[in-house]
C-alpha cells in the first residue's frame, strides 16, 4: 500500500469491490471473502488524505507567513523611499540656495533638472475640451446570478458551484 497514489488506491478498492460483485451468485449472495486487503487500502486511503490535508495546511501557513513578510517589507520599502525623498529635497533646496545645478565628488554626482508637468488643482473646473471620457463596461455578476437563479437565461453566463475546503 505504501508508495501507492490516491488514484491507485481508489482504483484498487474499486477493483476489489467489482470482484466481490462479480463473485456474487444470482441471489446476490457472496461466500467467504477475505477483506483484509480492502481494510488495509481504506486505512491507506485515510492516511493519504490526512497527509494531503496536512501538507495543504502547512503550505497555507507558509504562504501566510510569506504574505506577512511581504507586507513588512513593503512597509519598510515605503519608509526608506520617503526618507530618500526627504533627503533629496534637502539636497535640492541646498543646491537651489547656492545656485548650483551640479555637485559631485569621487563618490557621487547630483544634477538638478527642471521638468515641466501639469498639475491638476481642481478637476471640476477643467473645461470639457480638456477632459477624457472613459466608458467601461463590466458584467454585473450579482445581477446576473440573481437573474439566472430566478430562471432567466443570460447568454454568456452561468452560475457554477465552486467547492472550497477549509483546513484548520
Amino acid at each position: 500500500m505504501e508508495g501507492m497514489s490516491l488514484y491507485e488506491i481508489d482504483a484498487r478498492i474499486k477493483a476489489i469491490i467489482d470482484g466481490i460483485m462479480d463473485a456474487a451468485d444470482e441471489n446476490g449472495e457472496v461466500g467467504e471473502i477475505d477483506l483484509t486487503e480492502l481494510h488495509e487500502l481504506q486505512e491507506a486511503r485515510e492516511t493519504k488524505l490526512e497527509n494531503i490535508a496536512l501538507y495543504a495546511k502547512n503550505l497555507a501557513v507558509e504562504a501566510s507567513a510569506i504574505k506577512a513578510e511581504e507586507i513588512t517589507l513593503a512597509d519598510r520599502r515605503k519608509r526608506l523611499e520617503k526618507k530618500c525623498e526627504r533627503l533629496k529635497g534637502i539636497l535640492i533646496n541646498a543646491m537651489k540656495e547656492d545656485g548650483n545645478k551640479k555637485i559631485s565628488s569621487s563618490r557621487f554626482e547630483a544634477v538638478l533638472r527642471d521638468n515641466k508637468k501639469t498639475e491638476i488643482i481642481d478637476a471640476e473646473k477643467i473645461p470639457d475640451e480638456f477632459m477624457i471620457t472613459k466608458v467601461e463596461k463590466n458584467p454585473d455578476k450579482t445581477a446576473i446570478k440573481k437573474a439566472i437563479e430566478d430562471g432567466q437565461d443570460v447568454a454568456g453566463a452561468a452560475v457554477v458551484i465552486n467547492t472550497t475546503i477549509t483546513i484548520k
